[in-house]
């Protein structure tokens, strides 16, 4: 029933352009729906599109609890700035999950300089360039069915990395190389409970540096 209500709302945003744009243009073709597509709210510059894409659509302003949580989420990052300041890190995951997270890291002035995805679309590139092109121009990313494990395996072991952010089977190279590294994306099978701690929105922009901080400080 709660789908069927779809038809009847004013706006849709669809989160992920891979995960949700498709469903977006059906409800928009079936029922006149008028849609935005944005990625999902990880990290400062992502959850402002969102909360801002929120505020537009609903004709609503934003509250000030919400401006009060991005400014803790500010604080956050400045205790821990000094720490993760250029911070070498490799990335790989599903482009909806991953390009966010990578905004987020360079937000934050660390330096993912190897992402991968194996999910193909030009968007991809398109969006690795806007996002590192002129901050980490050292960067190499690359997508689609050449784009694996074993691909960020080798750049890892010729240049190493600081960090290494994945999902669980990242855990390999980790043990290899002797690398940090956070569980981050799907899938995530060998954790438990670490679904009840979201890491979209302000909040849990906080969660990712805290994470990150952890791994790295515990070498």
């Amino acid at each position: 029933s709660e789908m069927v209500s779809m038809g009847d709302s004013m706006h849709s945003i669809a989160l992920g352009d891979w995960a949700s744009k498709k469903a977006a243009i059906a409800l928009d073709n079936k029922c006149k729906v008028p849609f935005d597509v944005i990625d999902i709210p990880v990290g400062i510059k992502a959850t402002d599109r969102f909360i801002q894409a929120l505020s537009k659509a609903g004709k609503v302003s934003i509250p000030d609890s919400v401006t009060e949580e991005r400014g803790r989420l500010i604080d956050v990052i400045t205790d821990m700035h000094q720490y993760l300041y250029g911070k070498r890190v490799a990335v790989f995951g599903d482009p909806d999950n991953i390009i966010p997270l990578v905004e987020f890291l360079v937000d934050i002035d660390m330096k993912p300089v190897y992402v991968v995805s194996g999910t193909p679309g030009k968007k991809f590139e398109k969006r690795m360039e806007e996002i590192l092109g002129s901050r980490v121009p050292e960067a190499k990313y690359a997508n689609g069915p050449n784009a694996d494990m074993f691909l960020m395996h080798q750049w890892i072991k010729n240049e190493p990395v600081d960090l290494l952010i994945g999902n669980t089977y990242g855990k390999y190279i980790s043990r290899d190389e002797g690398i940090p590294f956070l569980r981050y994306g799907f899938p995530i099978v060998d954790r438990i409970g670490h679904s009840y701690f979201p890491i979209v929105g302000y909040s849990g922009g906080m969660r990712i540096p805290e994470k990150i901080l952890g791994v790295l400080m515990d070498v």
